[in-house]
């Protein structure tokens, strides 16, 4: 099966158009904000980086049902980032007009148009004359074609033109995994791992102070203690669980999952491994917390069994 986007093959490598083209929050690059537009592009695989001083450009490659089968080529370049490249600092607002003859998966010829916006790519379509003509707007833009009969005015260009001397920046490359949900699974199995150690923990230090209790030489203040740094543990190990449960789920759906909500599970999953340890001994509480804790004590049966 073949990609119909694929425009053609100079010696430099194969040219590829149709690519969506994403400016990253806050103009500016790192593998966050690549997930990030990724996600606004559903089932895009591979990207291209447009960076010219200040202005920074994700082109995303999504895909379509008819090309899900269909692998790049290697070393496959982006013609709307080799003509950004080649022109866009002399004619920042410059347009690309150039035709695709029909062959493999194109049954007619086709019209390759991009348009620039301020030296960087705005539309990179694979389109008919009509829709061509539509893309370039009614503001004044030079043009690189090979159709000077329909647009008297342009500059020459052909595909070689397009990819001669190509930068290492211009060739389209597979988004990296998000390391997110593998990062949350790891923390959620460590947290999962320490609530259980916890709950042993508080379980023995509840049957030290039953048997402090049983024998007169502790308080039941310190076994109310421990029972509720028992209950504080156990309830952490079903949190605990639930976050294993969901890290899992992530990693499953890892292609399709949003940033944000991947990177929520590290930090839930750090707030619950940062809860105190159960201690056997409790120190004494001054003024009114005594008087609480022995009313308390007056309602509670005098019994160490739980």
């Amino acid at each position: 099966m073949e990609i119909e986007r694929l425009l053609a093959s100079p010696p430099a490598g194969p040219l590829l158009g149709g690519l969506s083209w994403r400016p990253p929050s806050k103009g500016k690059h790192s593998m966050r904000r690549l997930y990030e537009a990724r996600n606004l592009t559903t089932d895009a695989t591979h990207y291209t980086l447009f960076q010219s001083g200040a202005t920074t450009v994700y082109g995303l490659y999504q895909p379509r049902a008819s090309e899900e089968l269909a692998r790049l080529p290697k070393g496959v370049l982006s013609a709307a980032h080799c003509f950004a490249r080649r022109v866009g600092q002399e004619a920042p607002n410059a347009a690309l007009i150039l035709r695709v003859p029909a062959g493999g998966p194109r049954r007619d010829e086709k019209i390759y148009v991009v348009v620039l916006e301020d030296g960087a790519p705005v539309v990179d379509s694979l389109t008919t004359e009509m829709e061509a003509r539509n893309a370039l707007g009614s503001e004044d833009r030079p043009i690189w074609s090979d159709s000077p009969l329909s647009y008297p005015n342009c500059e020459p260009a052909d595909f070689d033109w397009l990819a001669l001397e190509p930068a290492k920046a211009t060739r389209v490359m597979r988004i990296p995994m998000n390391p997110w949900p593998l990062l949350g699974l790891g923390c959620a199995v460590a947290v999962a791992a320490t609530t259980w150690w916890l709950v042993q923990q508080a379980n023995r230090a509840y049957e030290i102070a039953d048997v402090r209790f049983r024998a007169g030489v502790s308080t039941q203040l310190e076994l109310s203690d421990s029972r509720l740094l028992l209950q504080q543990a156990e309830a952490n190990r079903a949190l605990a669980a639930r976050d294993l449960q969901v890290a899992r789920a992530r990693v499953a759906l890892l292609p399709e999952l949003p940033l944000a909500a991947s990177a929520g599970t590290v930090q839930r999953t750090s707030a619950v491994q940062s809860s105190p340890q159960p201690q056997p001994q409790t120190q004494q509480q001054p003024g009114g917390t005594q008087f609480t804790s022995a009313a308390a004590q007056q309602r509670q049966p005098q019994t160490g069994t739980r």
